[in-house]
């Protein structure tokens, strides 16, 4: 019996010696654990800070108030044009700011400028949006700031961006493809539109002189005055070439029919394509226009060819 109690007591000494030695491995095994999973963490919060620039917790948001302009107050649809961005400070990085034209009917264009470090401000050029061709002639979009990114920002900030909306006309007149060798001009007026002698439609023709003188270079080739779109239709073109000579070029259009007599307005708009694929819109109103009429709007530009390099220009006067 006291042999039996004695070998049972040695057991139940070894077994909790075991026990203990399972206990203390678990538990580094735990520590093990618990470390591995408190640097994964740390590890992530570091790369996460790191990629955001945010630290732990709320961001701290700084709006700034940037400055939007163009020198445009009048677009076709789709036209290319220049817009300046301006902000209240430089920073020590480069700063892309997105600009925004938004038509009433949805149509959006966007573009981006790169503000240098250091510098406050800086060009760059955007499209006009998409007009809709409802009949209007004339219709609106904005131009505005609406975006903001900060190629090295401050840890812990989030920057927005507010501007100054301006608000430009829009016209559904369709701009033509710049061209290196020609100017290219187009009339536009308010419709109906239609075939000659139409009693219903506005009928646009338009002359074309240099330095005064009925000038009879056209594209495609005429031994008239007219320019090429044709009685009736929507639009008068003529191009300029670079090879045609040097002088004034004055664009007369006139009306050969009106769906009504002594039109009380009728708006138009000049649209120049220049060879450096830029280009530029002008608008105005007849008042009280019959037909026929004489020519009272006018829009003349000049060629001009250097001495020095036979470099041509196209200067509106």
């Amino acid at each position: 019996m006291f042999l039996f109690l004695h070998w049972n007591h040695s057991i139940t000494n070894g077994l909790g010696n075991l026990i203990t030695l399972i206990i203390l491995k678990m538990k580094n095994f735990s520590i093990i654990i618990l470390s591995v999973l408190t640097l994964i963490a740390i590890f992530s919060c570091t790369k996460e800070e790191r990629f955001s620039g945010s630290p732990i917790g709320k961001s701290e948001f700084v709006n700034i108030s940037g400055i939007v302009s163009t020198d445009e107050s009048v677009l076709s649809s789709n036209q290319i044009f220049k817009f300046t961005v301006a902000l209240p400070q430089s920073f020590l990085s480069d700063v892309s700011v997105e600009a925004t034209t938004l038509a009433p009917n949805g149509s959006i264009r966007k573009a981006t400028v790169v503000i240098p470090a250091g510098q406050t401000s800086a060009s760059g050029m955007i499209s006009s949006p998409q007009a809709i061709s409802d009949g209007s002639f004339i219709q609106k979009t904005d131009l505005f700031l609406s975006a903001i990114s900060i190629k090295d920002g401050i840890l812990g900030k989030q920057y927005t961006i507010s501007s100054n909306k301006i608000t430009i006309e829009l016209g559904d007149t369709t701009v033509d493809a710049s061209n290196t060798e020609r100017c290219i001009v187009k009339f536009d007026w308010q419709g109906p539109y239609g075939v000659d002698g139409n009693p219903l439609s506005n009928d646009m023709d338009m002359k074309v002189k240099r330095n005064g003188i009925n000038f009879t270079g056209t594209i495609p080739p005429s031994t008239t005055p007219q320019s090429t779109e044709g009685p009736g239709r929507r639009y008068e073109k003529f191009s300029i070439l670079k090879t045609y000579p040097d002088g004034d070029y004055t664009f007369e259009p006139f009306a050969k029919s009106l769906n009504v007599t002594g039109f009380d307005m009728l708006r138009y708009r000049f649209v120049i394509v220049f060879p450096t694929d830029t280009s530029k819109t002008y608008n105005g109103s007849y008042v009280g226009l019959t037909a026929p009429s004489l020519p009272t709007v006018k829009l003349t530009i000049r060629k001009s060819t250097s001495a020095l390099d036979g470099s041509v220009t196209f200067t509106p006067q």
